[in-house]
């Protein structure tokens, strides 16, 4: 085994380099959706109550709504650039009770769900 990696090393080096580099990116990306899909599939994370720590994009995926809605319901036009805002924080900028933005957000998320709900 050693003189295999030895001879690539010495014959393939740039190639045997890039091989690496692929199995540590698979490694790390491929745990890194693992590590998602099973945070998201814990019901525990489904349509959590709102707290002023999450952001749009949390509650979005939590309660299974596209961040728009949410968005829409924080007074966002479009996606803010640089880090998503937290509830709080959009919530203390606009001189708000948190829990009165949760609850905004709420009302529109079920909005959104009373109109895209599918026909039984």
């Amino acid at each position: 085994m050693k003189r295999a990696l030895r001879q690539l090393w010495q014959t393939h080096r740039l190639l045997l380099i890039a091989f690496v580099v692929a199995c540590a990116l698979t490694v790390v990306f491929g745990g890194r959706a693992l590590l998602q899909f099973a945070w998201w599939s814990d019901p525990a994370h489904r349509d959590q109550e709102i707290a002023a720590w999450m952001t749009p994009g949390y509650i979005s995926h939590s309660w299974k709504v596209p961040p728009e809605v949410v968005g829409a319901a924080m007074g966002f036009d479009e996606k803010p650039p640089g880090r998503p805002p937290t509830v709080g924080k959009v919530a203390e900028t606009n001189g708000e009770d948190p829990a009165a933005l949760a609850a905004r957000i709420e009302a529109a998320i079920a909005a959104y769900r009373a109109e895209n709900s599918p026909v039984q």
